[in-house]
């Protein structure tokens, strides 16, 4: 994950005023410090897959029809969210590949409409991308973990598994002999099912 060259530390609302990069590369705020989470488009680091996008559409999709039908909350593809990852530590603005906030802890809708929504996801989904560091991505689940998520999923294109991460510590790598369901969402209801042999199919 590349860092742009900064002065000083940055707060959430100073990078929620960066203008947008004209090259198309996405940058996420990691405690103060701007970096590059996903390169241009041109770039060759950026390769972002057609199997990621679909990977994204279906988790969103089917994390979505469970959410609304129940009206137990929102899920969102790659909107930027705000929190610390402990007491006193700077702010991070992080925007997941997929996230699902309880409808408890939405803010004011008005609040949803511009720059960073100041709440951390109870569910925050990473899929992995050829350019990302493992490092990284470890990082930022240590971060979601730290700030109040109750759930990490990192999907691995690679080998068609899934590590689900809990706000108690543990994890659970699934394979495509597996299915993901509400408890591995942090859902309240059960009922929520989606087989890994269909995500990765």
């Amino acid at each position: 994950m590349a860092t742009p060259p900064q002065s000083r530390q940055l707060t959430a609302d100073e990078f929620d005023e960066l203008p947008e990069p004209e090259d198309g590369s996405k940058l996420e705020l990691d405690e103060g410090v701007v970096v590059v989470a996903r390169p241009a488009p041109e770039s060759e680091d950026a390769m972002v897959t057609f199997e990621h996008g679909r990977l994204q559409r279906r988790i969103s999709s089917a994390l979505g029809a469970f959410a609304d039908g129940h009206r137990i909350g929102d899920v969102t593809v790659e909107a930027h969210f705000r929190f610390s990852p402990g007491a006193g530590e700077p702010e991070v603005v992080r925007g997941p590949d997929v996230a699902f906030v309880r409808a408890e802890n939405l803010p004011d809708a008005s609040r949803l409409k511009r720059g960073s929504v100041p709440v951390v996801p109870d569910l925050a989904v990473e899929v992995v991308s050829p350019s990302d560091r493992a490092e990284d991505i470890e990082r930022k689940t240590r971060q979601y973990l730290a700030g109040g998520a109750a759930r990490v999923w990192v999907v691995y294109p690679t080998d068609d598994t899934v590590v689900v991460f809990r706000d108690d510590g543990g994890g659970h790598r699934y394979s495509p002999a597996d299915t993901l369901t509400s408890e591995d969402a942090g859902f309240a209801i059960p009922g929520f099912a989606l087989p890994l042999s269909e995500l990765f199919a």
